[in-house]
């Protein structure tokens, strides 16, 4: 089982358009039965016009291509009110999402990688 321990991404400055990425290192999946990706997260929107996303993309050629798992919108993985100052989450605030292993099951490879996208909007 491969675990992130903790990532910040400070998003209060970021600009329409802005794109931040955190890619994998490359898992070898090909002698298992299923993967899935849980992971914790807590977020606070600007304001209430804030339309920025989430992606999940899943590789299984090391990168070169990528195709969405998931999108999640601010409205909906927002933890807390709207804020337009520093957010730093405490225990409480952060909630779980997990990806089926039905999203990942033609990504058993030697070669997988997965990212997560975030775009501010």
């Amino acid at each position: 089982m491969m675990q992130i321990e903790f990532i910040k991404l400070d998003n209060s400055q970021g600009q329409n358009g802005s794109v931040d990425e955190l890619i994998s290192n490359t898992i070898d999946l090909s002698n298992s039965a299923a993967a899935s990706i849980s992971f914790k997260y807590a977020f606070a929107k600007r304001n209430s016009g804030n339309s920025d996303y989430l992606q999940i993309l899943a590789s299984k050629d090391c990168g070169e291509t990528w195709f969405m798992r998931k999108n999640i919108s601010s409205s909906i993985i927002s933890t807390m009110p709207n804020t337009n100052s520093n957010f730093t989450p405490t225990g409480s605030d952060f909630s779980v999402i997990t990806i089926s292993a039905n999203s990942f099951t033609n990504y058993l490879v030697s070669d997988f990688r997965f990212k997560f996208k975030f775009v501010v909007f």
